[in-house]
């Protein structure tokens, strides 16, 4: 079941669900399509995919990958009302099946993020 307290704790960060981006994380739970930076989200985001399965990924260029999605959802972040996000969360009606999609992706952005030492690196 997805924690929607832990999802909120976390860095916001850019999640796909059925083909559409969406940002959650401290401050933020919206689609990604009202920031200029969404014509390069796709490539970016598949950017990210590939690095998980890359298992000869630099901790730098993971840092890259990692560092412009954040910036996607940072600058969702700054055009966001972020006041009630576990109502805004549900406002956005995910199945049951979404749900658990995004919290196998947030699993995922944690073991990548440990898996190349991210918070030491600057």
């Amino acid at each position: 079941m997805l924690n929607l307290e832990e999802l909120f704790k976390k860095r916001p960060f850019v999640y796909l669900v059925n083909d559409v981006y969406y940002a959650f994380g401290t401050g933020v739970c919206a689609r990604c399509d009202k920031s200029g930076t969404y014509v390069t989200l796709p490539s970016r985001y598949q950017n990210y995919l590939d690095a998980q399965s890359n298992e000869n990924i630099s901790q730098r260029d993971a840092w890259d990958i990692y560092r412009k999605l954040v910036s996607v959802a940072d600058a969702v972040k700054e055009s966001e009302d972020y006041i009630h996000l576990p109502e805004k969360f549900e406002g956005l009606n995910f199945s049951n099946a979404e749900k658990e999609e995004i919290e196998n992706q947030l699993k995922k952005l944690v073991a990548f993020f440990r898996k190349h030492d991210l918070a030491g690196f600057y």
